[in-house]
């Protein structure tokens, strides 16, 4: 939200809440996209802390997760702590007893600058 935030001058509904302290940690969940290295990933399933034990902590979850046929691989949207600063870093990820790993990646996977968009 930083970049619409940005250009207004004036307030808006939401403002108060985007400017609290709690919401400009650098260690907040943020959105990020979660590229599979084996199947499916599942909704819900836990992004362990780098080293983390089961139970261990948790460093966000599973949010959405669908097989991109645009990609031919599952892809995944995720809330990750400190999300954005980790992009290219390989998590696990917990789910049932079974783990497999990601990739967290920006969460856009098609069409980054929106050329297609635009025609």
């Amino acid at each position: 939200m930083a970049g619409p935030m940005a250009k207004k001058a004036s307030d808006f509904v939401g403002r108060r809440s985007l400017l609290r302290e709690d919401a400009m940690r650098a260690d907040r969940l943020q959105l990020v996209g979660l590229l599979s290295d084996g199947p499916l990933l599942a909704v819900g399933a836990q992004v362990l802390a780098p080293g983390g034990a089961v139970p261990g902590r948790s460093d966000g979850h599973v949010t959405s997760s669908v097989f991109s046929p645009t990609l031919d691989r599952p892809i995944a949207l995720g809330l990750v702590r400190a999300g954005r600063s980790r992009v290219g870093e390989s998590v696990e990820i917990y789910d049932v007893g079974r783990r497999s790993r990601a990739t967290i990646v920006e969460p856009v996977f098609v069409d980054k600058t929106g050329e297609r968009l635009n025609g």
